[in-house]
């Protein structure tokens, strides 16, 4: 007898096994805290209401007076207050008061299945538009971006270069009319002293005299 009174009382809590007892026109006489659960009803309301209530159209037909002692379990489709759907496949009994449904709620909702590949839809169109933004970035970048390929003939005393139409160009010229360098001149210590040498030489001799 205890053993009887602790199975009722665990199949009464539980929230993974969904039980309910109807009577024989399917209106709610008895459940447990899995079909609670399941439907999202106020308990004091779940007694004496159909339970074509809380089933999808497509289900009512599965309510008959005629309907038969299965192995296999029938295949109940329930709202969702998300408005989506939940199934349950339960197994249907007769009972001398009406009809006994129950059956395991472990599988995901329709309802949460969609949850879920909505988040990953949104993941995924946030990961595309990121993408195309770096593509259409690297895209200009690219068309920014001038490079000098090839074997470039170059004079190898005045270091003019040679374009394609056969003219000679300044080094500084080809180079800025074939990628996106500017040039700054300035002069080198090497050239400075070769062609400045005289000036340089005036310089030092001045220098050292206001030493002296």
């Amino acid at each position: 007898m205890e053993t009887m009174r602790f199975l009722q009382s665990c199949i009464y809590a539980s929230k993974c096994l969904t039980l309910v007892a109807t009577n024989k026109t399917f209106v709610i006489e008895e459940f447990n805290l899995g079909f609670q659960n399941l439907v999202r009803y106020e308990r004091n309301l779940l007694a004496g209401t159909p339970l074509k209530t809380f089933l999808h159209k497509d289900s009512w037909h599965l309510l008959t007076a005629e309907l038969p002692e299965r192995k296999m379990p029938l295949r109940f489709v329930f709202k969702s207050l998300e408005g989506g759907s939940i199934i349950l496949n339960c197994h249907v009994n007769r009972t001398d008061h009406g009809y006994l449904l129950f059956g395991d709620q472990a599988m995901l909702a329709e309802s949460d299945i969609l949850k879920k590949m909505t988040v990953l839809n949104n993941e995924m169109a946030a990961l595309t538009r990121e993408l195309n933004r770096k593509n259409r970035a690297l895209l200009e970048a690219q068309e920014q971006i001038k490079t000098l390929t090839g074997i470039i003939p170059i004079c190898m005393y005045c270091k003019e270069i040679r374009d394609d139409e056969g003219f000679w160009n300044q080094l500084e010229v080809f180079v800025e009319r074939h990628s996106d360098a500017k040039f700054s001149h300035g002069i080198c210590e090497k050239c400075m002293e070769k062609k400045f040498a005289e000036q340089l030489s005036r310089r030092k001799q001045i220098e050292d005299a206001e030493k002296k």
